[in-house]
């Protein structure tokens, strides 16, 4: 026997999209050639994938450090909360409000009972797309 009826994740799902106010574009690379014929890395082109509605908070309360060409970076991750059943690449990018950009980190597995998608995501700096 489920420990909950498809009524009571239903009820639970309506519930939590309430605590959605957040709008969320899911960018995709759109960019398929890869490499210019110098040799060298193309840019990226991020396409839109889907527009929903999501929710920001922190992940926790230690943040990270990479070294990025020879410097330390701090950077704290974030928890993205989007509607159960989205779907979200590892590859993809998040854009909050039109305006806040983050890398995807990781997607949770989706789960049996599950009531929001959780991604957990970088913040990119200023400009960054």
């Amino acid at each position: 026997m489920p420990l909950f009826s498809t009524q009571d994740i239903t009820w639970m799902q309506t519930l939590a999209g309430l605590a959605l106010t957040d709008s969320c574009d899911i960018l995709y690379n759109s960019n398929t050639s890869g490499n210019d014929s110098q040799g060298g890395k193309t840019a990226a082109t991020w396409s839109v994938r889907a527009t929903v509605k999501c929710a920001v908070i922190d992940h926790g309360l230690m943040g990270q450090e990479t070294y990025l060409n020879a410097q330390l970076r701090g950077h704290m991750l974030k928890d993205v909360l989007l509607p159960a059943g989205t779907t979200v690449l590892d590859s993809d990018r998040l854009r909050v409000n039109s305006a806040v950009y983050y890398e995807v980190i990781e997607c949770a597995d989706p789960t049996t009972d599950e009531i929001v998608r959780r991604v957990v995501a970088k913040k990119l700096g200023q400009g960054a797309v």
